[in-house]
């Protein structure tokens, strides 16, 4: 069975939208230094969307009909921010809980099928996820204020599928879908409500991506 190798590189843009599972508290959490424990959900989730633009590489080897490779790739996720407001219970019904997503990074492998005719190839994608998000808590109304920000780089999965077309023997146009989740995680873990201790809370978040690119295939 003839082998064939390459390695390519190229661009894409695209779009992106989401979700936060807003920030949830623990049966120990306390605000503004108060003896009672706050517990549950402090703010809503939130919807993030905003566009992406990114460049990859990655190498692959096929075997007749079937493609099977490992390509990396870092988005820049532009303005990908949202906000969650206060849910009732909480102290301050002016505050905003907000998510901002900067930029992204996978390392996925790929397996694919050209069966359809020579210069198609169709894939499924799936493999790790690095994401750079702010989390920031403030008051909004007469009197803003910036009550907490902190800025994690956090690890989630990755999974997705596209299309793969030679337009030439070394020019290949591409679209591509991934699903991106990010797990719950905490932050707040070391920034301060003014001059109170830490309060740590939880969140969670995905990400949806629709990218179209052109990339150059080197034999």
């Amino acid at each position: 069975m003839a082998k064939r190798q390459h390695l390519d590189a190229g661009g894409n843009a695209g779009y992106g939208w989401g979700q936060t599972s807003g920030f949830d508290g623990t049966p120990t959490t306390v605000f503004f230094g108060s003896t009672t424990p706050y517990p549950g959900g402090v703010y809503a989730p939130a919807n993030v969307e905003g566009a992406v633009i990114d460049g990859q590489a990655g190498c692959n080897r096929q075997w007749g009909q079937w493609v099977v490779g490992i390509e990396g790739d870092f988005d820049a996720l532009l303005n990908q921010s949202g906000q969650g407001k206060a849910l009732p219970g909480f102290i301050n019904q002016l505050a905003v809980g907000s998510t901002n997503e900067s930029w992204q990074a996978t390392l996925r492998a790929r397996l694919g099928f050209t069966g359809f005719n020579n210069r198609t190839l169709v894939y499924v994608t799936g493999g790790g996820a690095l994401m750079n998000v702010t989390s920031a808590q403030f008051i909004t109304g007469n009197v803003a204020a910036t009550l907490n920000s902190q800025t994690d780089t956090v690890v989630g999965w990755t999974v997705g599928g596209g299309v793969e077309y030679a337009l030439t023997d070394n020019c290949l146009l591409r679209a591509e879908y991934l699903f991106v989740q990010i797990p719950t995680y905490t932050t707040f873990t070391g920034s301060t409500f003014i001059s109170d201790p830490p309060v740590p809370l939880r969140t969670s978040l995905n990400e949806n991506i629709v990218r179209f690119g052109v990339s150059y295939k080197f034999w």
